[in-house]
């Protein structure tokens, strides 16, 4: 069903008992009108859920489902991430057929580990013929990377590489 345009509106509803850090849901709004007449039912949303899953070689593996809903689809994935709790910052875009991601994070070893991210679905033009740029936010979530302790088993004094002898913390 299209609702005409003087009846667009912006609307806004919270789930209070949806548990979005565990999975994803299905919403449809219906508006009841006065008269207790069903004036419209839209079309079925889902929303984002996202996981990540820290890994042993200094990466962390990020699945989401897709997002669904809109006419036009989703034009593509925002994908943010925050290290050790600090701000949430963008990190890549992908395309809409894309639902995971591997983020190296070997350049963060002096960190504590911790990385929080989420990621936003951007809704496409093509095929909404309410020209609404609509976005959909998944849940937060983190990966802690698990610290680890590398000891050399050889050094080469005078070297301008392994010159020094000395255990090195990773995420720790």
């Amino acid at each position: 069903a299209v609702l005409p345009a003087q009846y667009v509106s912006q609307m806004s509803y919270t789930d209070k008992l949806a548990r979005p850090d565990e999975k994803s849901y299905y919403y449809r709004l219906l508006v009841v009108d006065s008269c207790g007449t069903n004036a419209f039912l839209s079309n079925v949303g889902r929303t984002i859920y996202l996981t990540a899953t820290p890994k042993m070689d200094l990466t962390n593996i990020l699945e989401w489902n897709y997002y669904e809903g809109w006419l036009g689809g989703v034009n593509s994935y925002n994908l943010y991430r925050s290290v050790d709790e600090g701000n949430l910052q963008w990190l890549v875009t992908l395309p809409a057929n894309q639902n995971s991601y591997t983020d190296d994070v070997s350049e963060y070893m002096e960190t504590n580990g911790k990385f929080c991210y989420y990621i936003e679905a951007i809704e496409d033009k093509a095929g909404n013929y309410y020209n609404v740029n609509d976005t959909s936010i998944s849940n937060a979530v983190c990966a802690t990377q698990t610290p680890r302790l590398y000891i050399p088993n050889a050094f080469r004094p005078g070297s301008p590489y392994n010159s020094l002898f000395k255990p090195v913390n990773v995420f720790a």
